[in-house]
C-alpha cells in the first residue's frame, strides 16, 4: 500500500521539519524495500531493526507483512514514523532512543542499515556488534562502497566513516555474502 505522502503531512498538522519534509518527499524508500521483500519467503514474525530509520518507509514496508520491526533514529524522526504506524493501525513496533553501545542485535533476525552508516563516528563498531550476535541479514546501502569520497564532506557525514569504510567492507565481506544488489549500492547480505 502507498499512502499520499503529502496528505500525510497535510494531516500531521506542520509538526514537520524541512529534513522529514525533504527525506518523505524526495527519498521514497518502498520500491527499495519492495525488491528485498522478494528475497524472503516471508518476514511474518521476524524481529527487524530499521537503524537510521528516517521517515521508516523500510520498516513499514516490513510491517505490513507482518514483521515486528523496531526503529532506532532521533526523537523528531521517531514520532512521525509513530504517526504514521498508528494511522495505519499498526502495534507491532517500538521505537527506539538508545544510544549505539546500546542497540541489542542478538534480538534481531534482520538490521536495515538505509542511507546510516556513514552518519556515524564508528560504523565499524556496529557492523562487529551484528557479526558477534550472528544477525543473520543486514541491508546496506552506499556504504561501506562510497566512491565519491567527497560526499563524506556533506554536512551529518563523518570522516572517521570514511576512514573505517574499507575495514567494514572487508569485515562484511569476510563474515556475510551479498544475495542481492540493487542499482549496484544497495546490498542484501546474508550470514
Amino acid at each position: 500500500m502507498k499512502e499520499d505522502r503529502g496528505g500525510v503531512l497535510v494531516e500531521y498538522e506542520g509538526r514537520v521539519d524541512k529534513y522529514i519534509r525533504r527525506m518523505f518527499l524526495m527519498y521514497d524508500r518502498y520500491y527499495e524495500a519492495d525488491n528485498i521483500l522478494k528475497h524472503f519467503e516471508s518476514v511474518k514474525d521476524m524481529r527487524i531493526l530499521d537503524y537510521g530509520a528516517g521517515v521508516g518507509d523500510y520498516g513499514m514496508t516490513f510491517a505490513r507483512d507482518g514483521a515486528l520491526v523496531d526503529y532506532f533514529d532521533f526523537k523528531i524522526y521517531l514520532d512521525f514514523i509513530k504517526y504514521r504506524m498508528e494511522r495505519e493501525g499498526f502495534r507491532n513496533s517500538d521505537y527506539l532512543r538508545v544510544g549505539v553501545d546500546e542497540i541489542d542485535c542478538e534480538d534481531y533476525g534482520f538490521i536495515v542499515f538505509g542511507e546510516v552508516l556513514e552518519h556515524l563516528h564508528h560504523p565499524q563498531k556496529l557492523i562487529e556488534k551484528c557479526i558477534k550476535a550472528k544477525v543473520k541479514y543486514l541491508f546496506t546501502t552506499s556504504y561501506p562502497y562510497i566512491k565519491d569520497l567527497n560526499s563524506f564532506k556533506k554536512s551529518g557525514h563523518f570522516m572517521s566513516a570514511m576512514r573505517e569504510q574499507d575495514e567494514c567492507a572487508r569485515l562484511l565481506e569476510a563474515n556475510y555474502r551479498k544475495i542481492a544488489w540493487f542499482k549496484g549500492a544497495l546490498y542484501l547480505w546474508e550470514l
